[in-house]
């Protein structure tokens, strides 16, 4: 790096990354502020006034200059700073290394002309041509198009005389805005790729759909860059950062509504701003008078889009707007009365986004949008007393396998938890007789998504409205029992055993009864009855042995746990071997996950350290998200021990101050296990410099970092 010293050159790497002047100093074993002194000097020997600059900066610090000067049309010259996406900027440059076919794909107002732009500024030795296709609705203006960006003039074969322009040197060709006319500049793209010197990067809101084609979901910003963005461009009086962080969440960190937002701050404060989120459609409008049309207004931006859309995909699109959160494809179109594939198309034209697995969702604000084009049609109630059956008849459907514990119906029921409050609130207000059983079995749903005080606010709803003759009376109070024992209600979620147990005798389900006295085993354990607590799962696991079908592997994993709390460690590794072999045979994925983890447990209380890594990481991977676990901190815990045993305090550190962070934001007690509580003590008493960076790392982390982390997937 030209200008600056090796030192500064270490800190612009470590601002690059995304750190604070603490952490850089903490990485660096530097002050704070002979930090802050070192960003500053390299902010004026570059001439930059923000640190997203210096970020772009090191991402085209290896890029020479270009070999050749454009054929055509110079680069933009951008009217503002450029923000962040140097994460972004570096995957796509080594996408176009080894593809010449690279389209940005999003929905409007994410930012992929803006990345496609400084994408283009930091490759080497290319040509380049920007084609803006976003005012183009006519299939022979694609190539016009196309041609004058090369400058190339009156031609009897124009294709002949772009291929003889395209022919000097080696090209970049950037086509923006591919949505309007996609089918023909995917023409377009497919024949600039007979050509052997030219690569395409194209934006748009949905794929050109070509086979060589790879495709780059630029993603919203990340939450630090998109509270930079909003600050940058703002004009008013500064704003505390959680009301600064609150908007740029409302917003989904999608750059043109944050743009807009922040212009507001002429005539608003950031507090009223954010009081009006809510209609956040008419609050931005209007932007800026000389940008394109599409992004002068988030409506313009999203009518962009919908305006495209064929009949069969706007009744869809507007239908979609009763949910209130996440959605799975299969309900969205039972709800909006479409095939599958009409959702699909949604998605394709970046009007839904993925949210994870195959949960999708809306934007925030193009949720507003369909809400109003939803009101104008007059199906609101239609479209919502369909999301109230929707829901419900998924819950009967998977009911089976919720309640024989495989949990092979949770997955579907959890993807649809967002919807849950508004379909249980209208069951419960009509007096529905379905909403006691509908309201249970979405307490377990809720459960196994670590949605714990969202499950049990439903659960005491659901055991309030039961009878004693209710048939959903033993459901519901199992899941309040369970849900009020792991956000450390004893009390209540011992009486609620109690009285599941009762139901579940009376009707005579040993499978139930089974169940519930599991849960009043643990509730025991809690209370540091450890006699009653074996004596209750040894029953448990007798009525399992009876059934032709017997469940045996997770009552016996919970009996191996009892015995790791009373440091008996060898019993607990016999008991739980066997409860991962049981639980393989019988196809109980998320048992045999948490089984693992048991014996890990038993092994590190043995001190046979290596063999526990390897159970720790087996059964960590079959917990990340997605696999059918719910979240839970005592996997790390288990690392945590782990790693002090094998001498690296470091990796130590980081996962103990990740799992009371996590444990934090999920409301659940400490770990009833003392050689996990003693070991995350130890390493979150650690001290030094060394420490106290592992801690801030292991504090940040989600739960999915954490999991990969503890895994092996990600290194310290």
């Amino acid at each position: 790096m030209l200008q600056l010293t090796r030192r500064k050159r270490d800190v612009a790497e470590l601002v690059a990354l995304g750190l604070t002047n603490r952490e850089i100093a903490d990485r660096l074993s530097l002050s704070e502020r002979t930090v802050e002194w070192h960003v500053e000097e390299i902010l004026n020997k570059l001439g930059f006034s923000a640190r997203s600059q210096i970020a772009a900066w090191v991402a085209s610090r290896d890029a020479p200059p270009p070999s050749g000067t454009s054929p055509g049309r110079a680069l933009p010259t951008p009217v503002s700073s450029f923000v962040g996406r140097s994460r972004e900027i570096h995957e796509v440059r080594h996408l176009l290394k080894g593809n010449r076919l690279v389209t940005l794909v999003g929905p409007g107002g994410i930012g992929k002309t803006r990345l496609a732009l400084a994408v283009a500024q930091v490759l080497p030795g290319l040509r380049l041509s920007i084609v803006d296709l976003s005012t183009t609705d006519d299939t022979q203006r694609v190539l016009w198009a196309l041609a004058e960006a090369l400058n190339v003039g009156a031609a009897t074969d124009l294709w002949v005389a772009v291929q003889e322009a395209l022919q000097r040197g080696r090209h970049l060709v950037v086509l923006d805005g591919c949505e309007r006319v996609v089918a023909d500049a995917a023409e377009l793209a497919e024949r600039l790729l007979r050509l052997p010197n030219t690569a395409v990067l194209a934006t748009s809101r949905e794929p050109l759909s070509l086979a060589p084609e790879k495709l780059f979901q630029v993603p919203p910003l990340a939450r630090r860059e998109a509270i930079l963005l909003f600050r940058e461009r703002s004009q008013g009086e500064a704003a505390d950062e959680e009301t600064v962080a609150e908007v740029c969440r409302r917003l989904d960190y999608m750059p043109l509504a944050l743009e807009l937002a922040a212009a507001r701050t002429r005539v608003m404060s950031v507090q009223a701003i954010a009081a009006r989120l809510d209609s956040a459609l008419a609050l931005l409008s209007p932007g800026s008078r000389t940008a394109p049309a599409r992004q002068q207004s988030l409506t313009a931006s999203i009518a962009w889009s919908h305006d495209q859309l064929g009949s069969q995909a706007r009744i869809c699109f507007r239908r979609l707007a009763v949910f209130p959160g996440a959605f799975g494809v299969a309900l969205a179109a039972r709800v909006a009365d479409v095939s599958e594939a009409v959702v699909l198309a949604l998605v394709d034209r970046s009007l839904v986004v993925r949210k994870d697995g195959e949960a999708y969702r809306f934007l925030d604000t193009i949720r507003q949008f369909a809400a109003d084009r939803l009101a104008d049609s007059g199906e609101v109630g239609q479209s919502q007393d369909r999301l109230v059956v929707a829901y419900s008849d998924l819950v009967e459907a998977v009911a089976p396998d919720v309640t024989d514990a495989k949990s092979r119906g949770i997955s579907a029921l959890i993807r649809e938890l967002d919807s849950a409050h508004y379909v249980l609130d209208r069951l419960e207000a009509e007096g529905s007789a379905r909403f006691v059983r509908i309201a249970a079995l979405t307490c377990h749903a809720a459960y196994y998504a670590g949605r714990y005080r969202e499950g049990l606010q439903i659960a005491r709803s659901a055991a309030g409205e039961a009878t004693d003759s209710s048939a959903d009376r033993a459901l519901a109070n199992l899941f309040l029992a369970l849900l009020a024992r792991v956000t450390g209600h004893h009390a209540e979620a011992a009486g609620a055993a109690d009285a599941s147990l009762e139901a579940f005798n009376r009707e005579g389900n040993s499978h139930g009864m089974a169940l519930a006295l599991a849960t009043s085993s643990i509730i025991e354990v809690n209370h540091g009855n450890l006699p009653l607590a074996r004596s209750r799962i040894e029953r448990a696991i007798g009525l399992e042995e009876d059934l032709d079908i017997p469940l045996v592997g997770p009552p016996l994993n919970l009996l191996a746990c009892i015995e790791l709390i009373a440091s008996e460690f060898e019993a607990a590794e016999a008991h739980a071997r066997r409860s991962v072999a049981l639980c393989e045979q019988a196809d109980q994925l998320p048992t045999r996950a948490a089984a693992s983890g048991t014996l890990a447990v038993a092994l590190a209380g043995q001190g046979r350290f290596e063999e526990a890594l390897h159970w720790s990481r087996r059964s960590t991977r079959e917990q990340l998200p997605g696999a059918g676990a719910r979240p839970d901190a005592d996997p790390l815990r288990t690392a945590v021990v782990i790693a002090l045993g094998l001498g690296r305090q470091q990796r130590a550190a980081t996962l103990a101050a990740a799992a009371e962070a996590i444990a934090e934001a999920l409301g659940t007690p400490g770990t009833g296990f003392p050689i996990l509580a003693a070991g995350t003590a130890k390493a979150l008493a650690l001290t030094g410099p060394e420490a106290e960076h592992a801690f801030d790392i292991g504090r940040r982390m989600s739960w999915l970092e954490a999991y990969r982390f503890a895994a092996g997937e990600e290194s310290d």
